[in-house]
């Protein structure tokens, strides 16, 4: 709603709130859309993040390091 629009007040009861929710959610489902987290999320760091990892354990130790 924009500015200056009036406001229409939504009279709901709570099993009519989750028949909403309910449909809602199906009709986000059938457009290939998702509702909350992934049975499974695998999180994969960047190429250069673990380049990065990889070159900073190889990396020589400094002089000033080896006490």
């Amino acid at each position: 709603m924009g500015a200056g629009q009036d406001v229409t007040t939504l009279n709901i009861d709570i099993e009519g709130a989750h028949a909403l929710l309910k449909a809602a959610v199906a009709d986000l489902k059938k457009t290939g859309l998702q509702w909350g987290s992934p049975a499974e999320l695998t999180l994969r760091p960047a190429p250069q993040l673990t380049d990065a990892i990889v070159r900073s354990r190889n990396a020589e130790p400094d002089a000033d390091e080896e006490e």
